[in-house]
């Protein structure tokens, strides 16, 4: 009997473990998606510490979801950590626009030649669908609206990384459109003119058509050429304040 209630109590114990965990994770998660809203729309500025009791109080939570949403940004590259110092919001400089762009040709190209050969009739529906999106955006003097000329720059390069059928390559992706994407909607860089950015997305569109793999990666590359450059020209333009990482992630091509 005694053994049986011994078990009873464990398993009890349990579950409260298991239901404070969830809770927890459910905060962090809200957590997570607060304070990258704020690096993201430049509240929290490029080297803002962190500190997890101020984030706690000004959030509502204790001190646990606060640290679990850190370390889902410092993973993600939107913060880091220094020793002895804290959790500062990150900062984007000529050598990282570099780098991420030179990991972002050698994805999207490797995506584009295996993704044409995989292309069907419905993929080809779903490019034709975003890119008619843009086109009446621009019918519709949305030109200046950089944030729906993000995402909608971003739905078109990330169907074209999902025709390849390769669910890590997406994640790989996604994380990496996050470090230069805030870049655009902030100071570093001014968005490619959503015109261009059609006229380009058409050619690629027309690659893919055409079942043209030589047309497809030179017009991409040429393209992804013309985003890099952009980035660069802005960041020369840009004021000596750093940028943020976060601001360097929300607006893709």
């Amino acid at each position: 009997m005694g053994r049986a209630k011994g078990g009873m109590a464990q398993h009890e114990a349990g579950l409260v473990d298991a239901v404070d965990i969830i809770q927890h994770r459910g905060l962090a998660e809200k957590t997570y998606l607060a304070i990258k809203a704020r690096i993201l729309d430049g509240r929290f500025a490029p080297d803002h510490r962190l500190r997890v009791d101020a984030l706690a109080r000004l959030f509502g939570v204790s001190h646990t979801p606060v640290k679990l949403a850190l370390q889902r940004l410092l993973a993600e590259g939107l913060v880091r950590q220094v020793p002895r110092r804290g959790i500062f919001v990150n900062a984007l400089g000529a050598r990282d626009i570099e780098e991420l762009h030179e990991i972002r040709f050698l994805i999207e190209l490797a995506a584009a030649e295996r993704g044409l050969a995989l292309v069907t009739e419905d993929d080809l529906q779903r490019l034709r669908a975003v890119l008619a999106e843009a086109e009446a955006a621009l019918q519709g003097g949305a030109a200046e609206d950089k944030a729906l000329n993000a995402r909608l720059n971003h739905a078109f390069h990330r169907v074209m990384i999902e025709l390849a059928g390769n669910r890590r390559l997406v994640e790989m992706y996604d994380r990496l459109i996050w470090e230069e994407y805030a870049a655009r909607l902030t100071r570093i860089r001014p968005l490619l003119p959503l015109e261009q950015s059609i006229a380009e997305h058409r050619q690629l569109l027309q690659a893919y058509e055409r079942r043209d793999l030589p047309g497809l990666l030179a017009v991409l590359r040429e393209h992804l050429d013309h985003i890099r450059e952009m980035a660069l020209r802005g960041l020369a333009a840009a004021t000596e304040t750093p940028v943020s990482a976060g601001a360097a992630r929300e607006a893709l091509r």
